[in-house]
């Protein structure tokens, strides 16, 4: 596994949005889930913002990659969040993963309390030209900061 661990607020230039770091990972047809969120923005599908949060804290929101990325470009402030992508949910614990353990996971996506990103890649698991991508977008992103 490698982890790529970054402030939010970076200068010059603001914060690091939850779309900005998604922007650094390829479009793909991994199995999505939000397993954590509190920040500001519209909730997915229209829904009351309330009841996605219970949502995902009743075991998870799931997405795929085009309404994650949907969702993620309608977010300002991003607070609390833990989005994680597998092959498939089939035999993957998620009380492993909720305990920080994202070895059966491909990714996974942590903001801590408006402050930072840990962005984590299962090198075991993917391609290592997708491995690279990942690892490279986040390095370019947070040299350059958000734009």
């Amino acid at each position: 596994m490698i982890t790529r661990e970054f402030s939010m607020h970076e200068d010059p230039g603001g914060i690091i949005r939850l779309c900005q770091v998604l922007a650094t990972i390829p479009a793909n047809t991994w199995q999505w889930s939000m397993l954590d969120y509190e920040g500001e923005g519209r909730a997915p599908g229209g829904q009351p913002y309330e009841q996605f949060v219970s949502s995902v804290r009743d075991g998870g929101y799931p997405f795929d990659w085009p309404a994650l990325t949907a969702f993620a470009a309608d977010l300002g402030q991003t607070i609390w969040c833990l989005v994680v992508a597998v092959h498939t949910w089939d035999g993957v614990a998620l009380d492993r993963v909720m305990a920080d353990d994202y070895e059966q996971c491909l990714v996974a996506v942590e903001a801590f309390d408006s402050s930072t990103w840990t962005v984590s890649v299962n090198d075991q698991a993917l391609p290592t030209v997708v491995v690279r991508r990942i690892c490279g977008g986040i390095d370019r992103l947070v040299a350059d900061g958000p734009s």
